[in-house]
């Protein structure tokens, strides 16, 4: 910032705010960026994002609910997101119950006016989307795919094990090879360890590749290794050989049961068959995202929050606005307050400054029955007469105190700027003493610069625009410092000069004061969209170009994908275009 201000030459004595989030690194007291800023103009003012404020309010107030219906819109978006056969059944299900075919929004809880919208959305398709997670809670599919279908042992022809005649070791007597498998060779250096016996391979513990071997080289040695007695097959050429080391103790045969290893392979087909018909972790998210859309408590909370939300949003929206605001802040935060008091607070006990009320007094509230839940969370109660309405308007009342506690030690209703700030209201002129504008010149150096020693000369231009009468062209104007633009055109009809010179320069530099951090978000969004993971390289200086263009446009009332450019601005990109990849 400093850079670029030099650059300009636009020295720190004329900055009057300074607009930021509410995050540590911006606001910190010794390193956060506000703390450099203070060092260069200490008369900056600055106040955290009313944005920001209004939204975590708002998410203060749904932590106290006993159900999260954040986590709801979470993951019943994700469950469907990157599944398209989800996505269609979903739409079979709308049109079977003539819901109009919607989909199902994202919900970030950073984003300020997306809880309200992705709720509303989930409400319209509730039945659809309960019907949709019924089935889906009921798949049992597994989390492997090979043992879909267990495995039949193999019982109908059984080897026989030579149990008359003991088979001899491979020691006492070797057979001769046939081919070239069955002669012996020279242990790799990877079979220098002696091997474990394959038996071990296919016991319940074992992978089942290894079990798949194991059962594959037993059919297609089958034949050769008849001569070899029993299953010794099973067994690879060094486990042989440490077998020959040892002597058989007495009745102790080499052979071995094939029952043995059927019935081990019929105890894993019975494992793996019982593992499937265990639900898998989708089933499992989709029984527990059903379990809430057929609880009636848990739709009556999302009906109140569908009735209470609108009153932050449009709060909200209205800050948003890239209008000055700066002379409607306090009155909106403070109207804000006052509107989510009357909701649960009676009327007596509402006079005078709403900060000041005492709503966590239990006789300051109203009674259940009067309990602002929205008309059709009321209705909702009447027609199931069975729900806990006493733990329901319990947690309504702790709801609204802990919006109204968190806004009474955040908010700034207090900051005699916001307070002072209402000075540059046309509409309220005739309510403001002098002392607000006396206030800015005193608290900004700049403004006092602009009127120095010509202070009682302000002071005559504002009581005189106090009494004047303003066109009706002045009052229509939808933004506040185009009015003052017009008010600094008026002529005094004796002298033929300007009417209000001080009073109009003074204004204007109130309401450049900032109102909230939305045009740093703003240019946020339009980076974002820009710089995508499509475009990694582009160049800061054609980033900022473009941002610049888009701004621009918008400040115009224009949209930039509508935009038709002329002939000659083509020609012009599409020489600039060449000669930049000719160098």
């Amino acid at each position: 910032m400093d850079h670029e201000l030099k650059e300009r030459a636009i020295p720190w004595s004329n900055c009057l705010s300074f607009a930021a989030d509410n995050a540590s690194v911006m606001t910190g007291v010794h390193k956060g960026v506000l703390a450099f800023v203070k060092k260069e103009n200490e008369n900056i003012y600055f106040i955290g994002c009313p944005c920001h404020l209004i939204h975590l309010a708002a998410e203060k107030g749904a932590n106290v609910l006993p159900l999260s219906i954040e986590d709801q819109l979470i993951q019943v978006y994700y469950y469907l997101d990157k599944s398209s056969k989800r996505q269609k059944v979903l739409q079979n299900l709308q049109k079977l119950n003539d819901v109009e075919v919607r989909k199902i929004l994202k919900h970030v809880s950073t984003r300020w006016l997306s809880l309200g919208i992705c709720l509303n959305r989930m409400l319209s398709q509730w039945v659809p989307l309960t019907e949709f997670f019924k089935e889906e809670s009921k798949t049992t599919t597994g989390s492997k795919s090979v043992s879909q279908k267990p495995s039949k042992p193999v019982k109908d022809k059984p080897s026989k094990p030579v149990k008359d005649k003991p088979s001899k070791s491979v020691k006492d007597k070797p057979s001769k090879p046939n081919s070239v498998k069955d002669k012996p060779s020279k242990p790799d250096s990877v079979k220098d360890k002696p091997s474990k016996p394959v038996e071990k391979l296919v016991s319940p513990t074992a992978s089942k590749s290894s079990a798949k071997k194991v059962s594959s080289k037993k059919v297609d040695n089958q034949t050769a290794s008849s001569s070899k007695g029993g299953l010794d097959f099973l067994f690879s050429k060094e486990t042989d050989s440490n077998q020959s080391k040892k002597q058989p103790d007495k009745g102790e045969t080499t052979s071995r049961n094939p029952h043995k290893s059927d019935s081990k392979k019929q105890t894993d087909s019975m494992d793996n068959t019982s593992q499937k018909s265990e639900p898998n972790f989708a089933a499992k998210k989709a029984k527990s995202i059903y379990e809430n859309f057929k609880s009636r408590n848990f739709k009556l909370y999302c009906l109140f929050l569908k009735a209470v939300i609108p009153v932050f949003d449009n709060a909200n929206q209205l800050l948003q606005n890239e209008k000055p605001c700066i002379h409607i802040l306090h009155s909106v935060l403070q109207g804000l307050l006052q509107s989510i008091l009357t909701r649960f607070v009676k009327p007596t006990v509402l006079i005078g400054s709403p900060e000041s009320v005492n709503f966590k007094d239990r006789d300051n509230q109203k009674e259940d029955s009067n309990l602002f839940i929205g008309v059709e969370a009321r209705a909702f109660i009447q027609d199931n007469p069975n729900l806990d309405t006493d733990a329901f308007f319990k947690a309504v009342r702790a709801y609204f105190c802990a919006v109204c506690t968190y806004m009474c030690k955040n908010f700034p209703f207090g900051d005699e700027v916001l307070v002072n700030a209402r000075v540059a209201d046309i509409t309220q002129r005739k309510d403001i003493e002098f002392n607000a504008v006396n206030f800015f010149v005193q608290r900004f150096p700049v403004l006092a610069g602009i009127v120095g020693e010509s202070l009682n000369d302000l002071e005559e231009e504002f009581l005189q625009f106090q009494v004047h009468e303003l066109s009706q062209d002045i009052l229509d104007s939808d933004r506040m410092d185009l009015a003052w633009y017009k008010i600094g055109k008026l002529i005094h009809p004796m002298t033929g000069n300007a009417r209000f010179p001080l009073l109009t320069k003074v204004m204007l530099g109130i309401l450049t004061i900032f109102h909230s951090n939305t045009d740093c978000e703003r240019i946020f969004s339009f980076v974002t969209k820009t710089k995508t993971k499509f475009r990694p390289n582009m160049k800061t200086g054609t980033l900022g170009a473009l941002v610049t263009h888009k701004v621009c446009m918008n400040s115009r009332g224009e949209s930039a994908f509508k935009s038709n450019p002329s002939t000659s601005l083509l020609k012009k990109a599409k020489k600039a275009t060449y000669e930049a990849l000719s160098k």
